[in-house]
């Protein structure tokens, strides 16, 4: 079975063939084995279908165990990489893109915004300039100072703990027209207030978490925490 064995180590690309596999021989090697013994037909031919009796034989289950640790490997140097932030390194690089989706964007419906949308916008948008003050407040804290007396009154020098502004993030795909995830959102959130991000499935709620916890660049706007940048 020339041809039965190369596509057996070419599905050890998949890891979960390798692990398939080794149950399938751990749990049938015996009947493995006899079934692909070496025949002889009746002109005499010899057929070679002889595999190792050795259940820890390269063909057996040593290939598929060594295989599974290249797989480990490969898998933790890749999510380092991912973790390092390594693939912004080629933001230079142009990702090619089909001829028909140039020019194009997925624009979503019209945005209308409500009055208290516009105001926290607003009131966002005016703590840009606020931002070195809070950081040289937060440096001269010392630990047991009580935050609620320097950061949570609402005075006019006083810059929110967590702050977006104008924050859009869209996503470009190899083939069609970039998608807009978030467009223009606006908010801030200071110590001991509770928040709640609703919207419809694709809103741009989960993008907007991963920007707040870095997982993910924003395409355009600011976002700070504790008046720096991230």
């Amino acid at each position: 079975m020339p041809w039965g064995d190369r596509l057996r180590w070419l599905c050890t690309i998949f890891p979960t063939f390798c692990v398939t596999n080794g149950i399938l021989f751990s749990a049938s090697g015996i009947l493995i084995l006899d079934a692909r013994s070496e025949d002889t037909t009746a002109d005499g031919v010899v057929i070679k279908n002889f595999i190792p009796e050795n259940i820890w034989a390269w063909y057996n289950l040593k290939g598929d165990a060594m295989i599974l640790i290249i797989h480990f490997v490969v898998g933790i140097i890749v999510l380092a990489l991912i973790e390092l932030e390594v693939d912004l390194l080629f933001d230079w690089v142009p990702i090619p893109g089909c001829r028909f989706s140039r020019n194009r964007d997925r624009r979503g419906p019209g945005m209308v915004k409500d009055d208290d949308v516009i105001r926290e916008e607003e009131r966002v948008a005016l703590q840009g300039n606020m931002r070195a003050s809070l950081i040289e407040v937060s440096n001269a804290e010392d630990e047991d100072n009580d935050r609620n007396n320097s950061l949570v009154q609402k005075d006019p020098n006083h810059v929110d703990c967590i702050r977006v502004n104008n924050f859009s993030k869209i996503y470009d795909v190899s083939c069609g027209a970039p998608i807009k995830a978030v467009k223009q959102a606006s908010f801030g959130l200071d110590y001991g207030e509770c928040f709640a991000l609703l919207g419809v499935n694709g809103a741009g709620k989960s993008t907007t978490f991963k920007s707040l916890t870095r997982e993910i660049a924003p395409t355009t706007g600011e976002i700070t925490i504790q008046g720096y940048d991230i």
